[in-house]
């Protein structure tokens, strides 16, 4: 249970700003330093990339926790419940433990005359949870970057993996891929495992800082790669072949998307490099763990009566393509489809609006509910160039928005719900608390399990 406790430590820390960022890691050394830095024994796996990297986390923590090691798993942005960011074997931290290490942190912030950051807050709580719960392996996905990302305090992770590298953040780290690339980079330590996912010439700076720091390199396409056989859109989930390390395997996925494809192929590469530094990491838990794995708001699908509704978090161009090349060789290929579209104000929207409108046959414009959020008026200004003014729709909020979607998406049609994480989760907690309620089984929608769920819209 949740108490006023707890919505006391949220409401402060939210006080701290969740996307204030201020570079540099000498406040997480001090603050780690006198809890008698937790994050050194630690065996890790540590997780960079523009677009991904939750996916391939998730996938990885779902495989280790059922070949039978104890997990812990960090992540972020949340999508509800700050609580999500942090979870052991697939659990969200309890109320209590997160009112306990907040306590602890406030406490040494106030003696060491340091405050950190929201993130930072929540980096150094993961740390010190999965420290105080012993596990036997923790999955860590960097917030923003890598050389100077809060994460980037651990000593020599048990693996590096870097997925793809596309044009985010880029006020913070560069303008141009290579660039970005440099920087996710920064969380390759002497001497470890890297497994990239980064193509073209993009891949240069990885390869470059793998020289230098004498780490092993596995690349996509060079020594491993995953292919498409076939998806059960009903199941949720796609078959696969991997290929990597003279393995030949048929793996079924538990994730949507042409994206997760390589995805999959950096979890099985990494778990291969696990196996050879004598993890035991028996096949038939591995699909388990595999068909298994639930990340919510990505490609994530609902149905509602004779409609579908797809959530997905992509919020920059790389993503939003990666959805719209899904769509178009998915059995929504030739349907009615309309967008529903949220945006932060510093993301390349424009880039995104134009992949949008070259498959939308309607889009719903709303504003995410933050300050950052792109107003409505200037979307709409966006989209007129694109697309003739009588597809557009405008909403006063995500809730609105989507009953506005609902209305104008025929019954053969499918909504897609695009732009920002934090749009994704306002919408799947109004799913989660809509009618539906207790209807929903135990193996689906936010929190665990599959993501088919049956909604009635009024």
């Amino acid at each position: 249970m949740k108490g006023a406790n707890f919505k006391r430590f949220t409401a402060a820390l939210a006080k701290r700003g969740q996307f204030r960022i201020t570079p540099g890691l000498d406040r997480m050394r001090a603050i780690l330093g006198r809890l008698g830095n937790p994050q050194d024994r630690l065996r890790a796996i540590h997780i960079a990339g523009t677009n991904g990297k939750g996916s391939v986390a998730a996938a990885l923590e779902s495989v280790m926790r059922q070949c039978g090691y104890k997990t812990g798993l960090y992540t972020s942005p949340h999508l509800i419940d700050v609580r999500e960011r942090i979870r052991i074997n697939g659990n969200l931290i309890s109320a209590d433990r997160f009112e306990m290490h907040s306590n602890l942190i406030i406490d040494v912030e106030r003696i060491s005359g340091l405050k950190l950051t929201y993130f930072e807050f929540l980096t150094v709580m993961a740390f010190l949870d999965f420290h105080e719960q012993q596990v036997d392996i923790a999955i860590i996905e960097t917030g923003l970057g890598g050389a100077w990302d809060a994460t980037n305090v651990q000593i020599r992770p048990e693996a590096c993996v870097i997925t793809s590298i596309g044009l985010d953040h880029i006020e913070w780290l560069g303008r141009t891929e290579c660039a970005i690339a440099g920087q996710k980079a920064g969380i390759i330590k002497p001497g470890t495992i890297v497994i990239s996912g980064v193509r073209g010439r993009t891949g240069k700076a990885i390869r470059s800082i793998c020289r230098k720091t004498g780490s092993v390199l596995r690349e996509i396409d060079k020594d491993f790669f995953a292919e498409q056989l076939h998806t059960d859109w009903d199941k949720d989930e796609q078959l696969l072949r991997f290929h990597g390390g003279g393995m030949n395997l048929k793996v079924n996925f538990g994730l949507l998307g042409n994206h997760q494809i390589d995805n999959a192929a950096l979890v099985l590469a990494t778990l291969e490099s696990l196996t050879e530094r004598g993890w035991n990491l028996p096949q038939t838990a591995v699909n388990r763990g595999l068909r298994g794995v639930c990340w919510p708001g990505r490609f994530q699908q609902f149905l509602f009566k004779d409609r579908h509704l797809i959530v997905d978090g992509a919020h920059n161009p790389h993503g939003v393509q990666r959805v719209c090349e899904t769509l178009d060789d998915s059995r929504f290929k030739s349907v009615p489809k309309i967008f529903l579209f949220g945006v932060y104000k510093d993301k390349l929207y424009k880039e995104m609006a134009r992949k949008i409108a070259f498959l939308a046959d309607k889009v719903v414009l709303c504003a995410v509910k933050e300050k950052r959020a792109k107003d409505v008026p200037g979307l709409h200004r966006v989209f007129s160039q694109l697309l003739d003014p009588a597809q557009i729709f405008s909403a006063a909020g995500p809730e609105d928005a989507l009953e506005t979607a609902w209305f104008q998406c025929p019954e053969n049609g499918v909504i897609i719900v695009v732009g920002s994480l934090t749009l994704a989760g306002i919408l799947l907690a109004k799913l989660q608390k809509s009618d539906i309620g207790e209807s929903v089984s135990s193996n689906a929608g936010i929190r665990t399990g599959k993501n088919n769920l049956t909604l009635s819209i009024r």
